[in-house]
């Protein structure tokens, strides 16, 4: 048993490892399978060569080209492609959330080429709409959601540079917590100013916040990690300035409680 397990974490290992290279996005509980099905994306899960000095500083000026490409890429991600689906890929169920009235789900760059969802366009519909009171006001927020019992859409969906951040998974079918969606606001508004910024900004801006980069890392992860440390940054100063408020007025029994 021992030794199977062994085997087992040393696979993993050497997974991980490789999506590493290959710029995959993955959570820390993430099975040996569903890495197995994000690699197969990209040419059969061989390892990318790591991006040279030389090639780093020259990312600068194609920033303008992959502008024009990326528009590219959207009319190219328009475009259905049914596949028939392979039932050995059949498995158990699984919803994912996003805190929007209506989303489809963005093909994901992985090693430089662009990885669309692996059967169609992965939609997310209206699932329910709740009135919540901000302040002294009522307004509606929405979720919708996207059910799905194919393994390689749900390790499409699972190693999404997005997933957790503007779209979740929930098996029970709970509601996605207000500290979640709220993160799901801030990233998303901090994403899209950063889908526009150039190389060299997005390296200072980095290197300003604190947040992870390598020479090895692509744009787009260099971007999620950017507008995630912005993110958590924000709600940090949120919670501080609640703090200060409820504070202030006398009602410290409520300094648990999060601002929408």
């Amino acid at each position: 048993m021992a030794n199977a397990e062994t085997a087992a974490k040393a696979r993993l290992g050497k997974l991980k490892k490789k999506a590493d290279t290959l710029g995959i996005q993955y959570q820390d509980d993430v099975t040996e399978e569903t890495l197995k099905a994000a690699l197969a994306e990209v040419d059969g899960g061989q390892e990318a060569p790591a991006i040279s000095e030389d090639a780093l500083a020259k990312m600068g000026e194609a920033i303008g080209k992959a502008i024009g490409k990326a528009t590219n890429d959207q009319k190219a991600d328009e475009e259905e492609t049914f596949v028939e689906v392979d039932p050995a890929d059949i498995g158990e169920n699984m919803i994912f959330y996003t805190p929007q009235f209506f989303w489809i789900a963005p093909a994901k760059r992985v090693a430089g080429r662009l990885v669309k969802a692996p059967y169609k366009k992965i939609v997310f519909k209206l699932d329910r709409g709740n009135a919540i009171q901000i302040g002294t006001q009522w307004q509606t927020r929405y979720m919708s959601s996207y059910i799905t019992n194919n393994k390689k859409e749900q390790a499409w969906l699972m190693t999404h540079p997005l997933f957790r951040r503007i779209f979740f998974v929930d098996d029970k079918e709970a509601n996605i917590t207000s500290d979640q969606v709220k993160f799901a606001q801030r990233f998303a508004q901090h994403i899209q100013a950063l889908n526009i910024t150039m190389a060299p900004d997005l390296y200072r801006m980095a290197a300003e916040l604190g947040a992870k980069v390598d020479h090895s890392m692509s744009l787009p992860t260099l971007r999620t990690n950017i507008a995630t440390k912005m993110t958590e940054n924000d709600i940090a100063r949120d919670e501080a300035h609640l703090r200060t408020l409820l504070t202030a007025s006398g009602k410290q029994d409520l300094l648990t409680q999060t601002a929408i």
